[in-house]
């Protein structure tokens, strides 16, 4: 009786830590302490001593749910076992919305937003270890207890449950890895993508199944894809991993803060480089027309204006079309280029100024003008090819 107290009061006290994302102001997370993975490991260890003196132990609270089984498998001959949850992470969780299931058709029949499942070849080969086995399962609602260097560095999220899965025996948890059968996780839907995201699939990358590696950034924890495969979306849309080990399992998505741009500054932006392109062409039209206002001078600035004119028109019309991936290289590289003609230009123009202020009585060297459009237009050539052949420089993972 006191267990079950035990395992209510910590359960409880969980939730209410969890709510804190829910608050006008959620606390900062740690990403160096490991103070929510020793959480973590708290609530299935106190699940796994409840199991010691009952076979059936479900706790739900609004932002995290645990559900313990024991079975013999002397006794029981089961097809599998698994945890779902009916309600989407939008939603509280409450008992009628967290199911167990022995066999994978009841799953297809109650269809869970996310689920986890453990085969039948699973239990065949824990059996042989212990027949008397207890399994946890715990649901977080939000991710607050996994601080994660990758997901805040990478804008990177969780927008499903985390699902726990943990197999003990006399009060200590078996260590599963590499198994022959997969743990099958599915998770809710997945959500319509940004308008601003949607023209191209490289902005918007594919989900990345993982689990929390309690021994990653120094012991604090964070995300790890090791043996966790992303097996795509199955036909009512429902995102799939498998996984050859047990632990706390969750599904990484792409959040694109970083990539949808305020309409406003899209627009000035837009406009802006419209009307500086239309001007400086009109610059280069008048000059071209114009034999006699072809001087030296005007002529470096002709130069100046076409570097402007390809770097403007290449950001307008190619910055939003950079799939597939050799494309966003394309554009980055004559970005790159462009950029650097332009400021290679304006070093010809001050250097021009200077000898017509400064050594006016010096003569004119012959071929400047040959001599400086070979360094302006060459030498920014020779830095992006020595950039494009080290070619992780013009990646964007994300």
């Amino acid at each position: 009786m006191k267990t079950a107290v035990v395992t209510q009061s910590v359960v409880e006290t969980v939730s209410n830590i969890l709510r804190a994302v829910d608050s006008k102001v959620p606390p900062k997370r740690q990403t160096t302490s490991n103070s929510t993975s020793r959480i973590i490991l708290a609530v299935e260890r106190q699940v796994a001593q409840s199991l010691q003196h009952t076979d059936q132990v479900k706790v739900v609270e609004p932002n995290i749910a645990v559900q313990g089984v024991r079975f013999n498998s002397s006794t029981y001959s089961l097809t599998g076992i698994g945890f779902g949850i009916l309600t989407a992470t939008t939603t509280d969780f409450t008992n009628s919305s967290i199911r167990t299931y022995y066999e994978q058709s009841s799953i297809t029949r109650d269809g869970p937003t996310s689920y986890i499942f453990l085969s039948k070849d699973i239990l065949k080969k824990l059996s042989r270890k212990d027949s008397n086995l207890g399994f946890v399962f715990v649901a977080y609602r939000n991710d607050f207890l996994f601080p994660s260097k990758k997901t805040s560095e990478l804008d990177l999220g969780v927008e499903d449950a985390i699902l726990t899965a943990n197999v003990e025996s006399d009060a200590e948890t078996i260590d599963l890895n590499d198994l022959a059968d997969p743990v099958v996780i599915e998770n809710e839907k997945e959500p319509e993508r940004p308008v601003a995201l949607s023209r191209d699939s490289c902005h918007f990358p594919e989900p990345s199944c993982v689990y929390w590696d309690f021994d990653l950034n120094g012991g604090a924890g964070d995300w790890s894809s090791t043996g966790c495969t992303y097996l795509g979306a199955n036909k009512d849309g429902r995102r799939v991993c498998n996984c050859n080990h047990l632990t706390n399992f969750a599904v990484l998505v792409y959040h694109g803060k970083n990539t949808i741009r305020s309409t406003a500054l899209d627009i000035v932006s837009r406009v802006g480089c419209g009307l500086s392109v239309a001007a400086l062409t009109i610059t280069v039209i008048i000059f071209a027309l114009f034999r006699r206002l072809r001087t030296r001078a005007r002529n470096l600035l002709i130069q100046l204006c076409v570097s402007l004119i390809a770097l403007y028109l290449i950001f307008v019309v190619a910055i939003d079309h950079t799939c597939p991936r050799h494309a966003c290289t394309a554009v980055a590289v004559l970005l790159h280029y462009f950029l650097l003609t332009t400021m290679a230009w304006m070093a010809v123009e001050a250097r021009y100024l200077y000898i017509k202020l400064v050594r006016w009585h010096d003569p004119e060297s012959e071929g400047f003008i040959i001599k400086s459009a070979a360094a302006a237009w060459g030498i920014p050539a020779v830095i992006t090819a020595i950039s494009l052949a080290g070619f992780k420089f013009y990646q964007n993972e994300y």
